[in-house]
Formats: C-alpha cells, structure tokens, sequence
C-alpha cells in the first residue's frame, strides 16, 4: 500500500532567487546547483530532508575545470542535456512513486537513498520530523 507522500520545499542555496520553481538559467544547457526538498507523510505530519545535485553535461564540465576537479560527484545526480523546472519536479515525483512501494516511512526513505541523499544519513537511531500542529 501506498503512503500519501508529496514533495514540498524545494530550493537551492546555490541559486540567487533560492527557490528552485522561479529560477531559470541563462542556459538551459549549462546548469550544476544543489537542491533539497522536503517529502513529507501527509497522513503523519511527518518529513524528511533530501538532497541532489541538479546539472547537465555542460554544467558538470565547467565546475570541473573551474574547480580543477576529476572526480566532481560520486551520487545523488539528476543529469540533464537541458534543464527544465516541470520536467525536474515531474522526475521527483516519478522517483517519489517508484519509491513508494510499500513498506512504512523508514523502508520508502532507504529505497529514496538510492536516488537522493538523505539529511541523516549514516545517523543511528533517527526518527523521522513530525510537524506541531498549531
């Protein structure tokens, strides 16, 4: 059974306007920032934190010679030959779905950690966030 999960709060401290929704790049073709998001139980009240790196093949290229870098990431990429905020959100939640195949909240975040890095990751013992009702 499926939970009843949604993303929410996407943004990127890399990117001037921060939220990831009204950005949009000189070139579309040419983009490499950070973004987290929430997933949050609707049902719960409950969320955790992600996060991946957004880029394209022109974008990883530029950081690795501005940052004289070999290596510029080892996981937790989304790789576009161009970028485009409807087709991002629509992948989140592909993954999401794909993701969201049973199991409770725990088992669906270690399916997520396959994708995205998780904001506990490697923690022992963690719960997830539940949110105060006000």
């Amino acid at each position: 059974m499926k939970l009843p999960l949604k993303i929410q709060n996407i943004y990127s401290a890399d990117l001037d306007c921060g939220a990831v929704k009204k950005y949009v790049p000189e070139d579309v073709e040419d983009i490499y920032f950070q973004t987290y998001f929430e997933v949050l139980n609707t049902g719960t009240k409950e969320f955790y934190e992600f996060q991946v790196e957004v880029c394209t093949p022109k974008g990883l290229a530029r950081v690795a010679k501005d940052h004289n870098l070999d290596l510029i990431s080892d996981r937790c990429n989304l790789i576009y030959h161009s970028y485009n905020y409807a087709r991002f959100f629509d992948d989140l939640n592909r993954i999401l779905d794909e993701c969201n195949i049973g199991g409770d909240f725990n088992v669906v975040t270690l399916r997520l950690q396959r994708y995205f890095m998780w904001e506990y990751e490697g923690e022992v013992g963690i719960k997830s966030v539940v949110l105060e009702s006000n």
